[in-house]
């Protein structure tokens, strides 16, 4: 075998060692989709396999695994322990059931053993590393090394504690346990890790199929193949496949990086299977230590899984949690359900005492205890509505399949902040807190120009509940009061601009935005300020960029690239100004293409080109960042147009290829995603477009076709002015596709359709340069058009 074919082979069985850890029903997908593994390694994977699928097959340490087709084959030779039967076997190897071979004492245990096919040098290693650590590992919640040593033909072998028990899985699948009962597993566990961290080992790989759950409720932690001692792991080798000894949902966000571990990876990897053991339990303060412990970040999680455990006894224990909440009330709460003798004692002795006083204390004392309630109640909301929007939310939104999640988050995040602008609390602090919440959601909800749930009535309806609470605020002074006007006035604008069609109302609403932070005083432009002015300068772009605004989106790109370095550089380790870059790269681009010469267009492609540069390397450092992705495609998506104005199908096709890459991946992320809607129908478009460039005008027409059936279905009795651009649009495009293919008629009809809706918006004062520019361009083909004029006097019309 070369070194090539055994780096494979290794590669392979290590993606399928990770697929065993998955329900049977899941492993083959599992392999399937990791298309972060070459093909081949892949392909090796399932063919190991399908050979172990019938019946389900696993290599589990310490456990019991299923029966093997082959239960007769003959055991090898193992020094002092007569082998019983085979209790598992995988693509790396077998386990054992054996008694101790001797008239001392007689005891089961578990043989593993890796097969003679698979002695690669890599796999012989990390065999025996589990063997030397399994060694220092003394523990009732961790599977026990007894021996080890090697067969006379060379196979290593472990001896170990047989554990006839269940996996974590199977154990709440079958048992279905009260929530008593998983906490006090999850502890066992945690102990378990605990003790391995005290040793300077890291287990790496804890997931739910690596916990085993006795008949008599005992943890036994199991699989140590790629845990390190900590020392060691800097200088682990970081190869192509380096990637593969993780386990979906339960490896830290850094192993998937490739970076180091530590002991926060583990904690991590606690936090998952903490939450797979409290999901339903409707307790938030279990929420809040599930949150910090798997926090993306490391340095927000559990310093070590002894503050964890400690967490998890507090909650037991009616002792206050400080990840849930510091409030002075929420911390009485606990010490009144903690000590009720003592508390109803004391209140029956202050009773007495405020009976003594007369009806006018004992209502002044009602009083109090009415408003200690009430106080209680908005600690309570002020860190559950700040803790799911500003940071669980945050946490959830570049996680790959959390949609739903994140969507709940939102709705409950809107009941709270709703509850609090409705207490007309004196705080100033709590109700900027409250309007700042509001356009947070304003902006998950519908805001155009970022990743949203297309909701623009929401959104702005929050947005006037913002501006209500910040507007009395901003008269008294406060500076964050006033920041929060402009980002108001900076998502109105977008909503203004995209959603409704209102281009002059857009353009006051972001230039409002810039006066008012224009008035605040210098002394007091902090972050707030400086995150305000840039939402500020992304709503100009925006409403420039529909309007074929050369001049101000110049403005605007130049100040935003004057005003990069103000960044605070501990912010996101620099994470605005490689977006911002980017984005000031791209609309220069877009006006060059505005421009419309040769030399203009075959600039705009460079610098779209170099855009998309910048957008990969912030996307390089903040993987799966929805704000990063949605905007690289729109990038490419312009740039597709530039070089196809050029009639460079080549470089048109690898910029489609980079929007549609861009497209897929943020489908991951959000499948509901309004603007992901938009974009995609663009790419649609553009591909339709692209069909007919490169000469395949049949497939052009059926696809542009497609896509106008689906916007006039969208339209409605409302005629929504912004869905009566994208139809025009549309007529115009597809006219174009018939001129390109030489069919007089099927243009002619387009274009006067398209040019019936351009009248339609015009009329009610909603005709946006983004289709209006069209329009020129538009009525002369139609001239033609009623003239008899040949197909090929027409003039080109939609970018693309």
């Amino acid at each position: 075998m070369t070194e090539i074919e055994a780096e494979m082979h290794r590669a392979a069985l290590e993606l399928l060692e990770q697929a065993l850890d998955l329900p049977p029903d899941a492993r083959i997908a599992y392999v399937e989709n990791r298309v972060d593994v070459p093909e081949d390694v892949r392909k090796h994977a399932l063919d190991l396999l399908l050979t172990d699928r019938d019946p389900p097959a696993r290599l589990r340490t310490g456990g019991a695994g299923d029966t093997l087709d082959d239960p007769d084959a003959p055991p090898p030779p193992l020094p002092g322990y007569r082998v019983v039967r085979q209790l598992g076997r995988g693509g790396m190897g077998a386990v054992w059931l054996a008694e101790r071979d001797g008239a001392d004492f007689t005891h089961q245990v578990a043989i593993k053993l890796i097969k003679p096919g698979v002695l690669v040098e890599a796999l012989v290693e990390r065999f025996r590393r589990e063997r030397q650590i399994l060694a220092q590992l003394n523990h009732p919640h961790i599977a026990r090394l007894y021996d080890g040593g090697e067969t006379d033909d060379g196979q290593p072998y472990i001896v170990m504690e047989y554990v006839e028990g269940r996996t974590l899985w199977e154990w709440l699948t079958d048992e279905r346990p009260l929530l008593q009962r998983r906490l006090a597993m999850f502890r066992q566990i945690a102990q378990a890790v605990e003790f391995a961290h005290q040793n300077l080992i890291i287990h790496r790989d804890l997931t739910p199929s690596n916990v085993l759950v006795t008949a008599s409720e005992q943890a036994k932690l199991i699989d140590f193949g790629i845990a390190r001692p900590q020392s060691e792991d800097d200088q682990a080798l970081h190869s192509t496949f380096s990637a593969l000894s993780l386990t979906p949902g339960f490896a830290a966000p850094e192993r998937a990086r490739g970076e180091a571990s530590n002991t926060l990876t583990d904690v991590y990897s606690l936090g998952r299977i903490l939450a797979l053991l409290v999901e339903h339990s409707g307790e938030a303060e279990l929420d809040a230590i599930v949150g910090r412990a798997s926090a993306e970040e490391p340095s927000v999680r559990y310093p070590s899984v002894g503050e964890l455990i400690e967490d998890i006894d507090c909650f037991g224990g009616d002792r206050p949690i400080d990840s849930f909440s510091t409030a002075r009330w929420y911390r009485f709460g606990k010490f009144a359900r903690r000590e009720r003798r003592l508390v109803a004692a004391s209140a029956a002795i202050l009773l007495a005492l405020v009976g003594g006083l007369g009806g006018t204390a004992w209502a002044y004392e009602r009083s109090q205890r009415a408003r200690a309630t009430a106080e209680h109640r908005f600690d309570q909301l002020r860190d559950l509505a700040r803790f799911q929007l500003f940071d669980l939310y945050d946490r959830l939104d570049s996680v790959i399949g959390n949609t739903a999640a994140r969507v709940e988050l939102a709705d409950r995040a809107q009941a709270y902040l709703l509850e609090l602008a409705e207490s007309h609390s004196d705080d100033r602090q709590l109700q900027l807190e409250t309007a700042q919440g509001f356009i947070k959601l304003a902006k998950i909800q519908g805001v155009p120009a970022h990743p949203n749930f297309g909701e623009p009535q929401q959104a702005r309806e929050n947005l006037d509940r913002a501006e209500t609470m910040l507007e009395p605020l901003a008269a008294q002074g406060m500076a964050e009061a006033r920041n929060g006007l402009a980002m108001v006035d900076s998502y109105r604008s977008l909503l203004l601009a995209h959603a409704d069609s209102k281009p002059k109302e857009a353009r006051a609403a972001y230039e409002q935005a810039e006066r008012v932070l224009a008035e605040v005083p210098e002394a007091e432009r902090g972050w707030g300020w400086m995150n305000a002015r840039r939402a500020q300068r992304v709503a100009a772009l925006a409403w420039a960029d529909l309007e074929h605004d050369n001049a101000v989106m110049t403005a605007h790109a130049d100040l935003l690239e004057r005003e990069i370095g103000d960044w605070p550089k501990t912010k996101r380790g620099g994470y605005e100004e490689g977006f911002d870059r980017a984005l000031v790269e791209m609309h220069r681009a877009i006006v060059r293409q505005n421009e419309n010469t040769p030399a203009s267009l075959q600039e705009s492609v460079r610098r779209y080109r170099s855009a998309d540069r910048l957008f990969g390397a912030v996307e390089a450092k903040f993987p799966n960042d929805p704000q990063v992705l949605y905007w690289r495609g729109w990038n490419a998506y312009y740039g597709y147009a530039a070089a196809a104005m050029q009639g460079d199908n080549v470089g048109a096709g690898v910029l489609l290829a980079q929007a549609r890459t861009s497209a897929e991946d943020l489908l991951k992320l959000e499948e509901a995603d309004h603007s992901l809607v938009t974009f995609a129908e663009r790419l649609r478009e553009a591909q339709a477009q692209f069909f007919s460039n490169t000469g395949r005008h049949d497939e052009a027409i059926a696809l542009q076709e497609q896509i106008i059936a689906g916007r006039q279905a969208k339209l409605g009795p409302d005629r929504r002015s912004r869905t009566l651009s994208d139809l025009a649009f549309g007529r115009a495009v597809l006219g174009g596709i018939y001129r390109q293919a030489g069919r007089r008629e099927g243009a002619c009809s387009n274009w006067m359709e398209a040019e019936k809706l351009l009248a339609e918006l015009a009329a009610r004062e909603a005709l946006s340069n983004y289709v209006g520019y069209l329009r020129p361009g538009l009525q002369a083909n139609i001239s033609r058009c009623r003239a008899g004029a040949p197909v090929g006097e027409f003039e080109v019309l939609a970018r693309g």
